[in-house]
């Protein structure tokens, strides 16, 4: 999945509201061994019970809840609709169902319905289930401790030297706004382990492409911030800051940390090539 398409905004237009058992069909461990702690999380979900909603998902075993997510929808087709969730720890994943057309489909050919929980990376983890007809009770007396979206994972505003730049600046191409409003309880999930993935990609091609690995990582962000750009036609403050912040949190995690001196250093590099 590349950064041009992460940002891209789509109309729920397939709400889901269902309850099934879920049966392990099928394992894909993917290419990227850290991610495979999630992958064994995602096969404990086998028999339990899931309950899925135009926003949300939770698993149940028993009487104990062992998975709960928001779920925001990412992109859908003619086949699938994929929705994007976050584990305890904010790492994101794909949830993949069935589209209502393919649904009527799966029906008249008498399949089970299926749906996927994976990795944000195309050739990453995938765990896939039978989605299975469950006509018992969903009343729950025993909760795991899980995360729902609260404000303290809503990208945060900040009144800095930045803020004064846009404000001032007579050529800003991808709108970025210090605007209050356009700047409050935005939906954003950490992205840190993305990006990790697609710098280390990207870095190691520099030598080959005659780029500089500082050069690439500040062409990175810029890119993320465009594609929010062409979907919204405007980028909060907010938004450029997390982006550019967990970047920087991501290349920390490499072998390229020493590149760039520190998250200021980043944040001029990045803010005075997209504003003047």
């Amino acid at each position: 999945m590349g950064i041009f398409n992460w940002f891209k905004k789509k109309q729920n237009k397939n709400r889901l509201t269902m309850t099934s058992k879920l049966e392990l069909d099928r394992i894909n461990i993917g290419n990227y061994p850290d991610e495979r702690s999630y992958l064994e999380e995602a096969k404990k979900f086998h028999d339990g019970i899931i309950t899925l909603s135009c926003n949300e998902f939770s698993i149940r075993k028993g009487n104990k809840t062992i998975m709960r997510s928001c779920m925001t929808l990412y992109e859908t087709d003619n086949y699938c609709n994929i929705y994007i969730g976050n584990w305890p720890d904010k790492h994101p994943f794909r949830i993949a169902c069935l589209s209502d057309q393919s649904k009527e489909f799966f029906k008249l050919t008498q399949k089970t319905e299926i749906i996927t929980f994976g990795s944000m990376q195309s050739d990453g983890y995938a765990v896939t289930f039978k989605l299975l007809p469950f006509d018992g009770s969903t009343s729950e007396e025993e909760t795991v401790s899980i995360p729902k979206m609260s404000n303290s994972q809503y990208p945060q505003y900040k009144e800095d030297k930045y803020s004064l730049l846009v404000e001032s600046a007579s050529n800003n191409p991808y709108n970025i706004t210090n605007n209050r409003l356009l700047n409050d309880k935005i939906t954003w999930m950490n992205m840190t382990n993305y990006f990790k993935n697609e710098l280390e990609s990207l870095l190691l091609s520099c030598k080959d492409k005659g780029v500089s690995e500082t050069n690439m990582v500040v062409t990175y962000v810029n890119t993320s911030i465009k594609s929010w750009y062409d979907n919204a036609g405007y980028v909060p403050k907010a938004i450029v800051d997390a982006i550019i912040e967990e970047t920087y949190a991501a290349l920390q995690q490499t072998r390229y940390a020493n590149i760039i001196n520190d998250l200021d250093s980043l944040k001029e590099k990045v803010y005075r090539t997209l504003i003047h």
